[in-house]
C-alpha cells in the first residue's frame, strides 16, 4: 500500500485590537489613521463612531482590506456616546497597532482649510457650505441649468440629496483613500471632508473630481434629453 499524501493546513494568526473613547475623534485624525497607520495586514476594521464634526448622530465604520470605506449614519444617538473601533488582520505588532489606534485622540494636527475651501469655491460643481480649521462642509450641484433643486425634483426626478450620497458612496467606495463623511438628515445633504493632517480634501480631490464628472455627465444628459420645456 502506498504512502499517503501528506497535507499541512496553514492557520494564520488571526488579531483583532480595539481603539475605545468616551470623547469624540477628529475626521483629520480618522483619515490620518486610515490613509497612514492601519496596518498593512488589515483585512478589516468595522465600528461605530463618534465623531466631532457631527457629534449628535451616530455612525457606523466599516473598511474592506482593499480600503473600501463605508461611513453610514444610523441617526440621533440613543445613548452616550463614544467610539469603539476593532481593527482585523493577521500578524500584528500589538505595540505598535495599540500605538497608532491612540493617533485617533489627536486634535493638533496643521490646518489646510484655506487651500481646500479654495478648490472648492473655484469648482461651480460644488457649493461650499461651511468651513473650520479641522474639516469642510460642501455640496454638490448642477452648474447647467438655473432650476432650482425643488424644480429640479420636481420636473426632471433629479434629487441632489440622492446625489450627493452617491458622491459620497462612490467616493469611499473607490479605495484610493476616500475619507468622506455624509451630513443627514435631508433635506440639504452635505459631504463632511478633513481639511487637516496629511490627508485632507486636497488629497481625495482627483477621486471627489472623477466622480462628480461621472454623476453630474448623467444628469446633464438627463437635462438636455428632456422635452418638457423647463
Amino acid at each position: 500500500m502506498g504512502s499517503l499524501d501528506q497535507y499541512t493546513v496553514s492557520q494564520d494568526t488571526w488579531t483583532t485590537e480595539v481603539f475605545e473613547s468616551k470623547s469624540p475623534i477628529s475626521l483629520a485624525a480618522l483619515h490620518a489613521y486610515v490613509g497612514s497607520r492601519l496596518p498593512p495586514t488589515t483585512l478589516r476594521a468595522k465600528g461605530i463612531l463618534y465623531i466631532q464634526e457631527d457629534p449628535t448622530h451616530r455612525y457606523v465604520f466599516q473598511l474592506s482590506g482593499k480600503h473600501r470605506i463605508q461611513v453610514v449614519s444610523t441617526g440621533v444617538w440613543p445613548c452616550a456616546p463614544s467610539t469603539q473601533l476593532a481593527v482585523i488582520g493577521t500578524d500584528f505588532e500589538f505595540d505598535q497597532v495599540q500605538k497608532d489606534l491612540e493617533t485617533l485622540s489627536q486634535n493638533d494636527l496643521a490646518s489646510d482649510a484655506l487651500a481646500c475651501a479654495d478648490l472648492v469655491r473655484a469648482d461651480d460643481r460644488f457649493e461650499l457650505v461651511h468651513v473650520t480649521a479641522s474639516h469642510i462642509e460642501f455640496r454638490v450641484r448642477c452648474p447647467v441649468t438655473t432650476l432650482d433643486e425643488t424644480m429640479l425634483r420636481h420636473h426632471h426626478h433629479i434629487d441632489m440629496d440622492d446625489l450627493n450620497e452617491q458622491l459620497g458612496v462612490a467616493v469611499n467606495l473607490a479605495g484610493g483613500g476616500g475619507g468622506l463623511v455624509l451630513s443627514l438628515p435631508r433635506p440639504d445633504v452635505a459631504l463632511l471632508a478633513s481639511v487637516a493632517g496629511p490627508h485632507t480634501l486636497r488629497t481625495m480631490w482627483p477621486l471627489i473630481d472623477l466622480h462628480a464628472t461621472k454623476i453630474l455627465h448623467v444628469v446633464r444628459r438627463k437635462l438636455a434629453e428632456c422635452m418638457c420645456g423647463f
